[in-house]
């Protein structure tokens, strides 16, 4: 049988990220291969929190996304977003 394989890919905002790692481990020990999709910034805070023994089945995919000259450059997630820039966020992710 071959092994089934999953694409998770979280809004890009801390309190989504964790949950959906805890998700991605639970799914890894149950034998799936896991591609874990978010922005390099976003990877680097996760990437401690992946014990050795995922290695195999949780794979770290970056998603590098063009920067904007209204948002500081690198900024991929509201961690970190300066307050002036916060209800901007909110705005563009409310656009459809």
């Amino acid at each position: 049988m071959a092994t089934l394989k999953v694409l998770m890919f979280p809004f890009l905002a801390y309190g989504h990220i964790s949950p959906f790692l805890n998700v991605a481990k639970k799914l890894a020990d149950r034998g799936f291969l896991i591609y874990f999709i978010s922005t390099p910034i976003n990877l680097k805070s996760i990437i401690k929190k992946i014990p050795e023994k995922y290695a195999d089945s949780i794979q770290l995919i970056k998603l590098h996304l063009p920067e904007l000259p209204e948002l500081p450059p690198h900024y991929h997630t509201t961690n970190g977003l300066p307050p002036n820039l916060k209800d901007y966020s909110k705005a563009v992710s409310q656009c459809q």
